[in-house]
């Protein structure tokens, strides 16, 4: 086969999104230069300096002559990624609020200060449903159970976004909900009818299909049954018994785009996460590839990569006419930047995100939104006889911390301090804990509980030690309230616990939405949005 290998190299480069972490100016030249050789498709933030970040994603748009797909995770808003910007609450709360227009104005908040950021492209919402109380990795980061609320209410999300100028992103097909283990760390396989899988965990990308959502994530999940038998979905590492979505032609080719009919483009996840561990980067690549992967995100040994890539093309090992078609979806989906009357959008390529270290990341009423997104989340359970709040007299918080968690992420003793109220703190990872010596000293006594969702964490309730901690103190202290900050099915585990506050996330919004009930200004209003089961303790409200 006869092809110029500089320019397939490039065209190559242009497939793949690597990662920008924790940037800090420092590396601006080389990521600059690096360009010359290599000129990637794409770039992936995590975390940075907040005024550092917008000046590269300027710098790499003006060395680019294409346009570049500029994104990051945001499913909690910029804030997630950079300080100083909005952090919002988790889809579950967003969830629990049950209200679309919310989820709308969500997004083109998020919008606004993606593009502030230099960013044009936000892979979110999470569409996954949360079905299984045991999944490590999906929990709060979904809307909760239902298909068709987890649907309606990520199509708002979506169309708030792309409103605002920015690629959304759908998440992660055809859905990671039922698994109990965590793609980052290995590979899941889930082996539920194929029937039941298209009725209620595809659903909710029909919804966002609907919409027009620009891409679609795959999962790092294997489902027999959603397999075709075809040489694409060959069993995946010599002993499972699937082969995971991102590789396999019967998810991503017959079932996204034959039958949901998605037109836009497809995006890997991590390609350097523990689930595809096992087979040669430049071997899997391919095989993502010929199963309908437009971009690979984020492979291990880029540069390594895309030679290999070269090399199998030449050989014969990969038609070049799966990389048109990549091309072709990807050029589609960064041409819907295009500049709009009235859109705060960027065009993915100069003129937006110029944003010095001095200015502000955050939209005007960004924080004003958060809070009322907290506000409308937040769910009481609890028996009708459980004690009015505000409480009088002493009372104690405790403040569980369950990894994944700074005591500097924590501000309720600010935003819940009361006369009479202690705040104490237990931290199991720092050493063992116990209970207090005078917990009947108080009137009233709480349990905040902060575990957020963290990839290769392995869990998104309790651990072992906290678990213990918990049952011992409503086994004493029966009258206690719960107030969880992360996962709804940790009520499971504490079923001698008769009251309860849900507020998903540990966001600064949640957590003085949760102060403001404790002192009596407000009353929780949000459903819950997942089924946790008949508990013998806490009882929605």
């Amino acid at each position: 086969m006869s092809v110029d290998g500089g320019a397939l190299r490039a065209r190559l480069c242009r497939l793949v999104c690597v990662p920008v972490r924790d940037h800090d100016g420092s590396d601006a030249d080389a990521l600059v230069e690096e360009r010359e050789r290599f000129p990637w498709g794409g770039y992936i933030v995590f975390g940075g300096d907040p005024g550092a970040v917008p000046e590269l994603l300027m710098r790499l748009r003006d060395a680019s002559a294409e346009r570049l797909l500029l994104a990051s995770d945001l499913e909690r808003g910029l804030g997630q990624q950079l300080r100083g910007a909005t952090t919002f609450p988790p889809p579950m709360s967003l969830g629990a609020a049950g209200n679309p227009d919310l989820c709308y104005r969500v997004g083109r908040a998020t919008a606004a200060e993606a593009t502030a950021a230099g960013l044009n492209c936000v892979f979110a919402p999470v569409l996954d449903l949360a079905n299984e109380p045991a999944n490590p990795i999906v929990c709060t980061r979904a809307f909760g159970d239902d298909p068709e609320a987890v649907g309606r209410l990520g199509a708002a999300l979506i169309e708030g976004l792309q409103d605002g100028g920015v690629l959304a992103t759908a998440k992660h097909f055809p859905g990671h909900g039922r698994t109990r283990l965590d793609s980052h760390s290995t590979l899941p396989v889930v082996r539920d009818p194929a029937a039941d899988l298209l009725s209620a965990d595809v659903e909710p990308f029909r919804h966002a299909v609907r919409v027009g959502v620009a891409l679609v994530m795959s999962a790092h999940v294997a489902y027999p049954t959603l397999a075709d038998g075809g040489a694409s979905d060959r069993d995946f590492g010599g002993g499972c018994d699937g082969t995971p979505a991102t590789l396999s032609r019967a998810v991503l080719t017959r079932l996204l785009r034959d039958e949901l009919g998605f037109r836009g483009a497809v995006v890997s996840d991590a390609l350097m996460m523990g689930a595809l561990a096992g087979e040669d980067p430049a071997g899997l690549a391919a095989r993502a590839l010929e199963a309908g992967i437009d971009c690979l995100l984020y492979p291990p040994e880029p540069r390594s990569l895309v030679d290999a890539l070269v090399r199998r093309i030449e050989g014969g090992g990969l038609s070049l006419s799966v990389v048109e078609r990549a091309e072709r979806n990807r050029a589609a989906a960064l041409a819907r930047l295009e500049p709009r009357p009235g859109s705060e959008g960027s065009d993915g390529r100069r003129g937006s995100g110029r944003v010095g270290a001095a200015e502000r990341l955050d939209c005007a009423g960004g924080a004003d939104l958060a809070l009322e997104a907290a506000r409308a989340g937040l769910v009481r359970l609890g028996s009708a006889r459980a004690a009015a709040w505000p409480d009088a007299g002493r009372s104690l918080m405790l403040l569980l911390l369950d990894g994944g968690i700074e005591r500097g992420d924590v501000v309720l003793p600010q935003v819940a301090a009361a006369p009479g109220r202690e705040f104490r703190w237990l931290e199991p990872a720092a050493g063992p804990v116990r209970l207090p010596d005078d917990l009947a000293e108080f009137e009233s006594v709480y349990l905040a509980y902060f575990s957020p969702v963290r990839a290769w964490k392995g869990r998104s309730g309790f651990s072992r030690e906290a678990a213990a901690v918990g049952a011992a103190l409503f086994a004493t202290r029966p009258d206690a309230a719960l107030l969880s900050f992360s996962s709804p099915f940790i009520v499971a585990d504490v079923p001698g616990a008769r009251e309860a506050i849900l507020a998903f996330g540990e966001a600064a919004a949640c957590q003085i939405a949760v102060g403001e009930v404790l002192a009596g200004r407000r009353t929780p209003a949000g459903h819950l949005p997942v089924r946790l089961g008949p508990q013998p303790g806490v009882r929605s409200a």
